[in-house]
């Protein structure tokens, strides 16, 4: 027999003590000679066996009640053996360990998974101490990734023998947290798949993890799963992290909207967000470039090209708040061709996954854009060149073309874009083809600019691009009118006051702001008594003294429309005169940021590529990053669809490892290119508030798992079949009430009324 505390079993000793005290009573009676009492000893003789019988009994019973107490206090480990000589039953132990990057927080000489492994540890320890058992591992990160695979826990159904402990230290020795947000859900839905296929074994599930407040607080996924997995085991929830500690993390690298072109300067913010309930001061920030020739990567060997790394300046963020976000903007420069990497990097804290963020910036020799002007004479086209390709030393990073209408009528889609904007200045003979190609582009994620212009054919405006709200230009257009001078002398032409949106932003700043300089004379207002609708989805961002629009802008599927109600040139207003490079740069920067947004692929997505199959090899090499060097993955592309050119290659292994992969493709006449994808990790796993578990257990009814701590769950598998405790209690209350019949049974009472 197996005691948790083997020291009070020295207690059963004391199940001598009514025999003792028996005997003592029996060496203090003296025999005395009574004739009266002949009579006595004969009916005594007769039933003497069956007195000895009952007194027996009851100085057994006693004897029992000491042992009873004894064994509850020592607690009794029943070790399981005589169940399974009944029933043989399997009495199964599912480990799920949390292995996401929160459970890398330091605390104390070690991490918070050192701790969840010593309770892996000590569960299979304890588990060895019974007959008949079995034991499986699965983490997390493995349930996430690779739910299909053979080989997706670490002890699959191990027998647990004499030899088992020597497995799982073995196991369990080359385990670490991984870069995954990995929640319990993936792991709850493989068990509940396990138990399924194992229903004549008694199960026992232990979900070890730090139980953080973003995935815990609010419980509804693991609530439902966990009432599954408890109509067939009985399910633990250990906490290794009894307290969460504060943490910066970067959230996110976001390039501005400005025009990606080699050697054109780029503005990178870097999002920094404080995980703790109070501010921090003084935050260093780190990032360098590396950038990649295409030269060199035309020769290179996947795996090999390092690329030219460069440290920026340390940017300084002086206040975070508590929960906030503080930002840390870099300028940077690439000045080749190619698909170049930023990294940004924060000081080493609590949480080191989290500190490092990289991200792929696209550089072509210029960004193409493109004007639509059939009406030159007004100089809408020639103005708009001037500003975006000035010349000389001035490099925008804009490649500007100027087409007339007739251009879209032999254009496709795709060539469009290839356009990073559109500007329609002056169109007198556009045709629903043409503008169907218009709503197709912008819908796709186009930015597209409508400046008016003298002899615009205003009621083809309306029907084709206004269409009545439905369709891409934000506002219909009435009459064209000269605007009157302002009441007040002195007071701007244009109203924006207030605004903060992007094209305008320059327009404001300073004691003398530029728009006061500005002076529009003339401009096509809407028709008569129309407003503008909500339904519309437009915005009116820019008005004239008088209250008339002259900027709107719609949203129109994945991309926007930016419409001025009057010219470009400087025929109805000195727009650009005075603030000209200002805001149209920000407008073209604006028109094309919808195209830009930032990919934010997170570790453990999954990465495929598409080609044309027509001009390269059929064949992709992946390179991706680990902890310690590169690994190339060859795959071949196959066909994405029947009836097109494109071929496609997935990586075909989980993307465990946060950082830069890279796919190789190679040209028809030998010539390599890499395309590049930068995989961060979640940031919102590195908020390390642990949940209050009353509250979890709470959102977690009606499942009724029971809660404790790394540090308080000695026993646990021996609470897992029944605690022998409240059994042993329960047996001694009905023992003490049987002693007590018995012990009245057998005492003398004189009848009621009788002399005494």
């Amino acid at each position: 027999m197996q005691f948790v505390f083997q020291a009070l079993t020295w207690g059963f000793l004391l199940t001598l003590l009514p025999l003792l005290i028996h005997l003592i009573n029996m060496l203090r009676h003296k025999r005395v000679k009574w004739a009266a009492m002949d009579f006595l000893l004969k009916s005594y003789k007769k039933h003497r066996r069956w007195v000895w019988l009952k007194q027996l009994l009851l100085l057994l019973m006693r004897m029992a009640a000491i042992a009873l107490i004894v064994a509850m206090l020592a607690q009794w480990d029943p070790r399981g053996s005589w169940l399974s000589a009944l029933g043989g039953q399997v009495t199964h132990h599912y480990v799920l360990l949390d292995d996401s990057y929160s459970m890398s927080e330091r605390q104390g000489a070690g991490t918070v998974f050192d701790d969840a492994i010593k309770a892996v540890a000590r569960i299979g320890s304890e588990a060895s101490e019974h007959t008949n058992q079995r034991f499986t591992l699965l983490r997390f990160s493995r349930a996430a990734t690779a739910p299909e695979s053979d080989e997706v826990a670490d002890l699959s159904s191990e027998i647990v023998d004499s030899e088992f402990g020597t497995r799982l230290e073995e196991t369990t020795r080359g385990l670490a947290t991984s870069a995954l947000a990995a929640g319990p859900r993936p792991a709850l839905e493989m068990l509940r798949k396990m138990l399924n296929e194992g229903r004549s074994e008694k199960n026992y599930c232990y979900l070890i993890s730090d139980f953080r407040a973003g995935t815990w607080e609010q419980p509804t996924e693991v609530r439902d799963l966990l009432q599954e997995v408890e109509r067939d085991a009985k399910v633990h929830l250990i906490s290794a992290a009894p307290t969460g500690q504060g943490n910066l993390s970067i959230e996110a690298v976001r390039p501005d909207g400005s025009t990606r072109a080699a050697g054109v300067p780029l503005f990178v913010d870097v999002m920094v967000r404080n995980h703790s309930t109070t501010e921090v001061n003084r935050i260093e920030v780190s990032a360098s470039t590396i950038a990649m020739d295409e030269d060199d990567e035309a020769t290179a060997t996947p795996g090999e090209l390092k690329g030219k790394e460069d440290d920026l300046p340390v940017e300084v963020i002086d206040t975070i708040a508590a929960g906030g976000v503080g930002v840390a903007r870099f300028q940077v420069a690439y000045n080749a061709v190619g698909r170049h990497v930023f990294k940004a990097t924060l000081p080493s804290d609590n949480v080191p996954a989290d500190n490092e963020r990289f991200v792929v910036l696209g550089l072509e020799s210029g960004e193409p854009v493109l004007a639509i002007d059939d009406r030159p004479e007004f100089g809408n086209g020639d103005y708009w060149m001037k500003i975006l390709q000035p010349g000389g030393q001035s490099n925008t990073g804009l490649r500007p073309e100027v087409q007339p209408t007739t251009f879209l009528r032999d254009a496709t889609v795709a060539d469009l874009r290839r356009f990073s904007g559109i500007y329609l200045f002056g169109s007198t003979n556009l045709d629903e083809a043409m503008v169907r190609k218009l709503e197709q582009y912008v819908s796709g994620g186009g930015g597209l600019a409508i400046f008016m212009s003298p002899g615009i054919a205003l009621d083809q405006y309306n029907t084709l691009l206004f269409k009545d709200g439905e369709g891409v230009m934000p506002l219909p257009l009435g009459r064209a009118w000269t605007l009157s001078f302002p009441l007040e002398e002195g007071a701007p032409d244009i109203d924006i006051t207030g605004t903060n949106h992007d094209v305008f932003r320059d327009l404001l700043r300073g004691r003398n702001p530029i728009i006061r300089m500005v002076r529009v004379e003339q401009y096509v207002e809407p028709p008569s008594g129309w407003e503008v609708a909500a339904e519309n989805k437009v915005d009116v961002i820019a008005r004239l003294h008088n209250g008339m629009p002259l900027a709107a802008e719609k949203r129109f599927g994945n991309g926007r429309v930016f419409q001025f109600m009057t010219t470009y040139s400087p025929i109805w207003n000195d727009l650009v005169i005075t603030p000209n490079v200002l805001m149209t740069l920000n407008l073209q920067a604006y028109l094309a940021s919808t195209r830009r947004v930032q990919e934010d692929r997170l570790v453990g997505s999954p990465l495929r590529v598409e080609f044309n199959g027509e001009t390269a090899e059929p064949k992709v090499q992946f390179v991706a990053p680990t902890a310690k060097s590169p690994i190339v993955v060859e795959r071949q592309a196959q066909q994405a669809s029947s009836d097109s050119t494109l071929v496609a290659a997935d990586l075909g292994m989980p993307t465990e490892s946060p950082g830069v992969y890279e796919a190789w493709i190679e040209d028809l006449d030998g010539k390599l290119s890499a395309r590049r994808f930068a995989l961060n990790v979640d940031p919102n796993e590195g908020d390390l508030r642990v949940v209050d578990s009353e509250l979890m257990l709470n959102e977690l009814r009606p499942a009724k798992p029971t809660f404790q701590y790394v540090d308080e769950m000695y026993g646990i598998v021996n609470e897992s079949g029944f605690n022998p405790s409240l059994w042993i209690m329960g047996l001694l209350v009905l023992l003490l009430l049987g002693e007590q019949m018995l012990a009245y049974v057998l005492s003398y009472h004189p009848p009621r009324g009788a002399s005494r």
